[in-house]
């Protein structure tokens, strides 16, 4: 690739790609505010409207035939009062440095390859830890037969495959998405009574049910490919997050618990991560305590206890409500077209 190559690239994928995801993100977490949205699965679905239209954006690039003085509009794009990217496509295209160009060709295949060493880095250890230390029936029965009311409980076809670990990766955590695998600390369960187990139990089958794992490879592989975006690192951050909180309130739901029963058992699993200075696990598959943060200040973890404690069973998400609140962020980006219509005639579109 030349010069030219890589400055189309950056002005007509990169900035476009960026541009969109810090627009959506602003206008979901407005939509969010405005309209009260509490539940969490709900908000994973919104959250990652930014990103799918930043991956989206990143693959189609924008046209420089298509940046044209505005027509009625059909679809989720940003106008530009301003001119701010016409302005934009000129004056980076003259001021073009070979230097530049090769300083972002070199960063790029550095980028791609720390990303393919990541990639094979996880599967490899994923695939160690899910063969550590098989237990069976008779190793562990009150376990299993716990496991095993739990999965009926959840519907589920297959109780998951169990392992334990001594390694400092503490956390427990399911691998797999056709056959998932539970890896939990022997030490963990030894800390937790009868009913933190219990509970600790049925947060990571309702992950299995949920088919988090299927939803947490896949935002992880947008994340990479946008490696190059910020903001598409803390989306991903903001949608584990509901993740959790989504499988907490499957968990009390179907035990029919009382919710404070789930804070004890992740504050029980922080402190017991805390004592025993163990690692967080590496992203990749779905734990109680997946994020970074929660292991060293806990920040993200106190805002869930927090969460689980005003927690309310109306939270509950139906696919009506889902499409409402889809039809109510369609009309909320419609109506500040609609408090812009009269600049409509001087706009542009990146389209």
């Amino acid at each position: 690739m030349n010069g030219n190559t890589w400055y189309l690239i950056i002005l007509l994928h990169l900035i476009p790609s960026i541009v969109y995801s810090v627009f959506f993100l602003l206008l979901v977490q407005t939509a969010i505010f405005v309209f009260k949205i509490k539940n969490p699965t709900a908000r994973c679905f919104f959250y990652s409207l930014p990103l799918l239209k930043s991956f989206y954006s990143l693959v189609k690039g924008t046209d420089l035939v298509h940046l044209h003085i505005a027509k009625p509009l059909i679809a989720f794009k940003i106008y530009d009062p301003w001119h701010i990217w016409p302005w934009l496509q000129q004056s980076w295209l003259h001021t073009r440095s070979p230097i530049f160009s090769s300083a972002v060709a070199l960063g790029f295949i550095i980028a791609l390859v720390i990303i393919i060493i990541r990639w094979i880095g996880l599967y490899f250890f994923y695939r160690a830890l899910s063969r550590e230390s098989e237990v069976t029936y008779k190793d562990a029965p009150q376990l299993f037969v716990t496991l095993s009311k739990l999965s009926k409980a959840f519907g589920l076809k297959n109780m998951p495959k169990v392992v334990l670990t001594h390694k400092k990766y503490a956390t427990p955590v399911i691998i797999g998405i056709i056959n998932p695998t539970l890896v939990i600390s022997p030490n963990l369960l030894h800390k937790l009574n009868s009913r933190e187990v219990k509970m600790l139990l049925a947060h990571e089958l309702a992950h299995i049910k949920r088919k988090d794992n299927l939803l947490h490879w896949f935002i992880m592989g947008i994340r990479d490919f946008l490696f190059f975006n910020p903001l598409a690192h803390f989306i991903v951050r903001l949608i584990i997050r509901e993740k959790e909180k989504a499988a907490d309130l499957l968990a009390v739901k179907t035990l029919d618990a009382n919710p404070e029963s789930m804070v004890k058992v992740v504050s029980s699993v922080w402190w017991f991560l805390q004592e025993r200075h163990l690692k967080p696990m590496p992203s990749g598959g779905t734990s109680l305590t997946t994020n970074q943060l929660e292991i060293t200040k806990g920040k993200t973890t106190h805002e869930r206890i927090k969460w689980l404690r005003v927690f309310n069973k109306e939270t509950n998400l139906s696919v009506s409500k889902l499409i409402l609140y889809f039809v109510l962020l369609t009309i909320f980006y419609w109506i500040q077209l609609i408090i812009a219509f009269p600049f409509l005639n001087k706009l542009y579109i990146i389209n």
